[in-house]
């Protein structure tokens, strides 16, 4: 329910409250789940979003950290999920004008979605991940 409610005030583009709902209903679901499960790392994944909307890099980083590493746990190190919670972190590191590491990110976005040889036409279907 307190997912469902952030969800809420997300649509509402009520950022600080959703965050507060999100975050209440990711520790209930850890608790029930465990931390590590996936739909823990998609209610992580919502709140790295709120606070890219609200321009905390940092913040939303960190986000994006813990579900890059609950996702490689549940799914392995090469998965679609895997490579779409690389784009995000680029996406951070690019927003802060950091593009080295952006693009660090997003060559491990082609290795996760199984891409080994770095390939112009294999960078274009990324485009397909987000």
């Amino acid at each position: 329910a307190y997912a469902n409610i952030g969800g809420i005030y997300m649509n509402l583009e009520a950022y600080d409250q959703a965050i507060f709902f999100l975050k209440a209903g990711v520790d209930i679901m850890g608790k029930i789940l465990g931390e590590e499960h996936p739909q823990v790392a998609d209610i992580h994944y919502i709140i790295g979003n709120l606070f890219f909307n609200k321009q905390n890099y940092e913040e939303a980083l960190s986000y994006f950290q813990k579900v890059c590493q609950i996702r490689i746990k549940a799914f392995g190190a090469e998965h679609p999920q895997v490579a779409d919670a690389y784009l995000k972190m680029a996406n951070m590191l690019y927003a802060k004008e950091n593009y080295e590491d952006a693009l660090t990110y997003c060559e491990k976005a082609l290795i996760a979605n199984g891409f080994k040889n770095h390939r112009y036409k294999d960078v274009y279907n990324l485009q397909y991940l987000s």
